[in-house]
Formats: C-alpha cells, structure tokens, sequence
C-alpha cells in the first residue's frame, strides 16, 4: 500500500489538545453529526490527527452522514491528501454515494483505490464493486440525458475489461443499468447482443447479463423475448441460462400459451428449469 505521501503529510500535524480531543471524539460517538462538523471547522486543520480523521469518517459513512462524508473527503483525502482510506470504507462511501445521486465521488473512489492498493493482491473483490457502483452511478445520474449505447459502452469499458473473464456478473447488481435499458429501442438491444463488436467481450457473464435486463423490461413484446432468448442460446451453447429461464418463466406468468412453448424449447434442448422457473411454471398451470 503506498502510505508514504498521506503518512508524510500527516506528520506534519501538531498535536490536538486532549480535552478538544474527548469533545470531538464524544460528539462523534453520540452521532452528533452536525455539532460535531461545526467544530471541527472551526478548528485549525493541522491539528486535527489521523486517528481521529478515521473515526469521523467511518461512523459519518455508518450513519450516511453525506454532509460530513464530504467534507472530510474533499477537504483530507482530495485535497490535504492526509488520510488513506481502507477499501471496504471506499465500498461503503461508494454506496453512500450512489443513493445520494453523487456523480463525481464513484470515480474518484475508484482512483484512490488504484493509487494505494491497485497493486495489493486479495482486494478483487473490493476493486470490483467500486467498479459496479461506478458503473451504476453513472447509469442512474445521467438519466436520459445519456443513452443506452454509451451507458453499456462504459460498463464494458469499466467492468467487463477490467475483472476476471469468470467473475460472476447478475442482473441483481445492475438495477440502474437495467432501468436505463427500458428507454433503449429493441432493434438496438438485438444489435448489441448480436452483431456488436466494436468492443471485444472478455467475460463470460457479460452478453447473458444484457440478455437478462433485456428479458425483465415490461414494456418489451414478450415474443420479442422468447426470440431472443432462444436465438442467444442456439448461438452460445455453453452458457449458463438459469437466470434467464427463470426471469424470463417470470415474465411470462399467466401466460400458458407462451410459457408451455417456452418450456418446449427447454425441454427439447435438454435445458434445466431452475427452482424458482419452476414455481412460476407451476403458478401459471394452476391458474388455468
């Protein structure tokens, strides 16, 4: 980890009186958020230690504390560059972020992880959600100002370039994305699952995924999705569908006719129906 430049800056700082310190330290503990803040503004910046730095911060992030997030963010970790911050407080900062519609923190999480532990091995995972929130963020902030085409072009570019060909990809991650998807016109989703390669697939969980989002949009023609799905699986194999099968028995509840021709292709191709495909299966046999 490359403590060296927020260690040397932090050096720097003289000590915070001991009686200042067990206010702000009781302030912080209480959750007192807005007092505490108030304070600390109103203290000389160099005397406010590291330890302490971390606490403010880990609890404002506990109790998303947004005001407070930012400005020790923009203030110590952006501009002082005096704090380090562990990666799964970056994950959490990274959620805050999301559900408070801040477009600009995800990115710049995402550098702070690369420049201190982008070298770490073991923190695939942690590297991997910052890059989900990033992805998401910008799905979910840009809205319709930005289309689909360039919402997926930078979840490739961010995610499917940069994680293990095998990491596992779903839908359930994705709800932002998915959502932007519904704005999307179906001959484009064909072309992107089909005929797009403008840039090269890496994962094996990248094109069932944008089959998956496209297979829960309401407003899609349910024989649409019934031709996709299955010319998608004639032309790969060797993917796993149980996702697809049962979101797609999901949609397709109540709908006998086109939920026994589903399951005629399934059956005729040897694909299993997942647990929950089944029960919803069952639901729409029962209703007849």
């Amino acid at each position: 980890m490359r403590y060296t430049y927020a260690l040397r800056n932090g050096a720097r700082m003289t000590s915070l009186d001991s009686d200042v310190r067990q206010k702000l330290i009781a302030q912080c503990l209480n959750l007192e958020f807005d007092k505490l803040l108030k304070t600390v503004k109103s203290l000389p910046l160099d005397i406010l230690d590291e330890s302490f730095l971390h606490l403010f911060l880990a609890k404002s992030v506990q109790h998303a504390h947004t005001t407070s997030i930012d400005f020790l963010w923009y203030r110590f970790v952006m501009g002082r560059k005096v704090l380090a911050v562990r990666p799964s407080l970056l994950c959490a900062i990274g959620t805050v972020a999301l559900n408070d519609n801040k477009p600009f923190l995800p990115a710049q999480l995402c550098a702070h992880f690369d420049f201190f532990y982008g070298r770490e091995p073991g923190l695939e995972e942690l590297r991997n959600e910052l890059l989900r929130i990033k992805v998401e963020s910008f799905a979910k902030t840009t809205k319709r100002s930005t289309s689909f085409r360039e919402k997926w072009k930078v979840f490739l570019q961010d995610i499917d370039s940069v994680v293990s060909p095998a990491y596992e990809l779903r839908v359930r991650d994705f709800p932002h994305l998915t959502q932007a998807l519904r704005h999307a016109e179906p001959e484009l989703l064909e072309q992107l699952l089909f005929s797009e390669n403008k840039i090269a697939i890496k994962n094996d969980c990248t094109l069932p995924l944008l089959l998956n989002m496209t297979l829960m949009q309401d407003g899609l023609d349910p024989d649409f999705k019934i031709r996709m799905f299955c010319g998608f699986r004639d032309s790969h194999r060797t993917l796993d569908y149980n996702d697809s099968i049962s979101i797609l028995l999901h949609t397709l509840k109540g709908d006998l006719y086109r939920s026994s021709k589903l399951m005629q292709y399934l059956t005729k191709h040897h694909l299993t129906i997942p647990p929950l495909g089944a029960r919803c299966f069952l639901a729409t046999t029962n209703m007849k």
